[in-house]
């Protein structure tokens, strides 16, 4: 049985989809909290330096770096182009001795934008289906080669945000293509998160846990808010 080691993201403190939520916290106050908060290490954010001065920060905490999220335009640009980009995003994260490579394919994404996530996800056609998950065993190849793990984050407002969503990618992808479990993202689009858990915990490489006020969650859905809006 492998180690779990607890982390944190660096959401808490900074957001990268919508900056101005705690552009005032630098990364010194930001790792110092996590040692604080008695956290191992964290996942890589928008505005993390370069490796140097990153290695140097969590060296004088003594914490790790968990991974780091991918955007994934597989379907939208191409393998290639997906692999180029997917390489760059490995040597990152290999020079700061991270995990996980957080995948998550953004073609048709309405995260950014003010369409109703509860009723305006995209949705792939069968042959699209077939690149992304061509993509992904390949994406999975090129992790291996920095000793990385790939992990995919279901989400909502994406392509692969339901359970039976998630059973397709997984059914069609190899065992190098891992899972993110993401409690709050399955339990916001399905209204449940055991399932999920139970059906493919032998696929789990990484794990979110987040909470989810329901009564927020029914205005949310009621009003018809964007993903950044209910957020």
């Amino acid at each position: 049985m492998e180690e779990i080691s607890w982390g944190i993201a660096p959401i808490g403190w900074r957001n990268d989809d919508i900056p101005e939520i705690g552009a005032e916290n630098t990364l010194s106050h930001l790792l110092s909290d996590i040692v604080v908060a008695g956290f191992q290490g964290t996942e890589v954010g928008g505005f993390f330096p370069e490796p140097a001065v990153l290695n140097k920060e969590l060296k004088l905490r003594n914490l790790k770096i968990a991974g780091q999220w991918f955007s994934s335009f597989i379907i939208r640009d191409g393998i290639d182009k997906a692999e180029r980009d997917f390489h760059e995003h490995c040597k990152y994260l290999k020079a700061v001795d991270g995990d996980v490579a957080v995948v998550s394919e953004q073609t048709y994404s309405i995260q950014g934008e003010r369409y109703d996530v509860f009723k305006e996800k995209p949705h792939f056609t069968d042959e699209e289906w077939r690149i992304l998950c061509t993509g992904l065993n390949r994406l999975g190849d090129i992790a291996g080669l920095y000793n990385l793990k790939l992990v995919y984050h279901h989400h909502m407002g994406t392509g692969v945000q339901t359970l039976s969503e998630i059973d397709r990618l997984m059914e069609n992808t190899e065992k190098k293509v891992q899972l993110l479990y993401d409690t709050g993202h399955i339990y916001v689009s399905d209204g449940e998160c055991m399932s999920l858990l139970q059906k493919h915990i032998d696929r789990i490489g990484h794990v979110h846990f987040k909470d989810v006020r329901h009564s927020v969650l029914e205005q949310c859905r009621k009003a018809g808010k964007s993903f950044q809006e209910a957020f």
